[in-house]
């Protein structure tokens, strides 16, 4: 159910057409790099002397 809510799926079927064969490693792996690309680091989400 985590799964389907975190691709935005409308039904559990199109979450199970997708991801039920696929290993779970594999999953996580790519979730964690799709999630480090649109996840600001430390850096970029605090402000620096020069960007007050």
């Amino acid at each position: 159910m985590v799964l389907k809510e975190l691709m935005r799926h409308a039904s559990m079927t199109t979450t199970e057409k997708y991801y039920v064969d696929i290993n779970a490693q594999e999953t996580a792996k790519y979730l964690r790099e799709v999630t480090l690309e649109v996840t600001p680091t430390k850096n970029e989400s605090q402000p620096t002397a020069e960007t007050r």
